[in-house]
């Protein structure tokens, strides 16, 4: 398996958006020939910057770089290790040098060679061995506790656990930014189209308004009409204000997630329509299970702890080594005497690292196996709280779709009481409460029916989310069917 490095490739992440959100040619483009107009970004070429600037993301992503070091560092533990030796001593005014150089390699089985030579020199004087030089190999192999490789690949092991655990973490961090820049997105075009109403609503108060100030003159109508349609176009302007500062504030949110300065001036196209979630919710459930890397995670940990059981396990052994040396060297007075080899030896062992009683092993292996028990529950109750997750959203946006319906009929109704309603009192066959009362009812509803639009949409992108597919990651992160 290999764990690619993200921000390499963001491959095609979000083509079709409102069907995946994996990458399609973007609608909007990143820079414009002016540099002080505002950057023009659709829906889809939001998210894709904000995947490949969004500062969260770079620092989960540092720390996949960390975890890929640290696996680097986890694999010279079998490379050929150079180990340099030596010394000057003084005894008895006689002095000793000595210098060797030593090659190391291990196994994943445990196994051990050591090949290296030493040159020896002492000050003794008329000394036959004043001069030594040898040559030598080493093998030694653990055999029991340590023996083969679940203890000896441990810590690739870990590392690579760690790997998978950033890599996963940085996905659910981009699906998290996803939806937040959805959300956002959605939110803005509510605000800028509720600002719209607003400045409509304006413009019909501001006509009722005159046409009022004539009927009161004319005596067909009271000062407390007028005052009323002043009060209700006071209301109207402070909501407009309001909206506005509200949509500026969550454009500042948007500038941030994708990574650009707080003064950068965006200009976002019409969001695409989100196409309904036709699967039964039996099927999304399944689907999550496929694809929640939360999941993935809680199955990779019971891995983890079902392999630090055999290891456990494994250390219940006793520590046995078993060492054998093969030495050629030479001695004499002189260098030349020494430089010989002609001389060998040979030794074989059995070594022992054991303490007597194996009573913190034991204890550490009843704890292994308490872990594990736990890490298996864990697997069942984070499915439980998928499928929760997942029923719990789906009847939210059957609700929130069912909603839409129910807004743009009151919406429909509210318009055609109000148009009656002016024409009435223009006519002269009606009142002005008639129409204040109309024009405020209308500005509620339409209000509403542009809310219920975003909240569909956005508990569409958020079943998405909760499913698992609102973005696409690499399959050896997701979980393990079954």
């Amino acid at each position: 398996m290999t764990l690619a490095r993200p921000f390499q490739s963001f491959r095609a992440v979000f083509q079709g958006l409102e069907i995946s959100l994996l990458i399609v040619p973007m609608l909007g483009n990143f820079a414009t020939a002016q540099t002080n107009a505002p950057l023009a970004l659709s829906l889809q070429g939001a998210v894709q910057l904000a995947l490949l600037q969004n500062r969260d993301l770079a620092k989960l992503a540092a720390m996949h770089e960390t975890a890929l070091l640290d696996r680097a560092g986890a694999e010279t533990d079998f490379s050929i290790r150079t180990r340099p030796n030596g010394g000057v001593s003084s005894t008895g005014g006689i002095q000793t040098r000595q210098l060797g150089l030593d090659l190391v390699k291990k196994s994943e089985w445990g196994s051990e060679v050591e090949i290296g030579g030493t040159v020896s020199r002492s000050d003794i004087p008329d000394s036959d061995f004043a001069a030594r030089d040898s040559v030598h190999i080493t093998l030694s192999q653990p055999l029991l506790r340590y023996a083969g490789k679940l203890m000896n690949r441990e810590g690739l092991e870990r590392a690579s656990s760690r790997i998978r655990t950033a890599l996963r973490s940085l996905e659910l961090k981009k699906a998290d930014v996803t939806l937040q820049v959805i959300q956002a997105y959605a939110e803005i075009e509510q605000l800028e189209a509720q600002t719209a109403v607003e400045q409509a609503t304006l413009a019909r108060l501001d006509k009722l308004q005159r046409l009022t100030q004539v009927r009161a003159q004319q005596g067909r109508a009271t000062k407390v009409d007028v005052l009323r349609v002043e009060s209700q176009r006071g209301d109207a302007e402070l909501r407009a204000r309001s909206v506005s500062q509200r949509a500026a504030a969550l454009r500042l949110d948007l500038v941030e997630l994708l990574g650009l300065a707080p003064c950068a001036a965006i200009q976002l196209a019409p969001r695409p329509m989100l196409a309904g979630e036709t699967q039964a919710v039996e099927a999304a459930v399944t689907t999550a299970w496929s694809n929640r890397l939360d999941l993935a995670q809680v199955q990779q940990d019971y891995r983890d702890v079902e392999r630090g059981l055999r290891i456990a396990r494994h250390m219940l052994l006793p520590d046995l080594k078993l060492v054998t040396t093969y030495e050629r060297y030479g001695e004499g007075p002189t260098v030349a005497g020494a430089s010989g080899f002609d001389q060998g030896n040979w030794s074989i062992g059995l070594q022992s690292g054991s303490e007597l009683g194996t009573g913190k092993e034991h204890i550490a292996y009843r704890q292994a196996q308490l872990d594990e028990r736990t890490a298996g529950d864990d697997i069942e109750t984070t499915r439980r709280l998928i499928e929760r997750q997942v029923r719990q959203q789906w009847l939210e946006l059957t609700r929130a779709q069912a909603e839409i319906g129910l807004a743009l009929r009151n919406r429909t109704v509210a318009e055609s009481r109000l148009r009656l309603a002016r024409r009435l009192f223009e006519m002269g066959r009606g009142d002005n409460f008639s129409v204040t009362d109309a024009e405020q009812q209308f500005q509620s509803v339409e209000t509403a029916w542009l809310a219920a639009q975003t909240e569909a949409a956005v508990a569409g992108y958020r079943l998405r989310r909760i499913m698992g597919t609102l973005i696409e990651c690499p399959e050896e992160l997701k979980p393990e069917i079954k």
